[in-house]
């Protein structure tokens, strides 16, 4: 079983618990399989950071809702170039 992450920032435009719940529920269908969910306040990276330092070499996939979710360029340089030193996938929901 791979070892699945969701990671979603919260958004002024989303309600959290319906866009998490919905991915889960859609990412289980797709991939059978249970996922680890971080969720960062809208223009917070903690849980970002963590997963990135701590948990990534661990993890085969990061789910993350949409491109735009993390919008600083550092944070998401920083997934992009751990993900591939790791050969964690990086997938987007939207």
């Amino acid at each position: 079983m791979k070892s699945i992450v969701l990671y979603y920032q919260e958004q002024s435009d989303l309600n959290t618990t319906s866009a998490v719940t919905k991915m889960k529920s859609d990412l289980k269908k797709e991939k059978g399989d249970d996922c680890t969910i971080y969720v960062d306040k809208q223009n917070v990276y903690e849980k970002l950071m963590y997963l990135i330092t701590e948990e990534l070499n661990s993890i085969d996939v990061v789910y993350i809702y949409s491109r735009n979710n993390i919008r600083d360029d550092f944070y998401w340089d920083l997934l992009v170039q751990s993900a591939k030193a790791d050969n964690v996938v990086i997938m987007v929901y939207t």
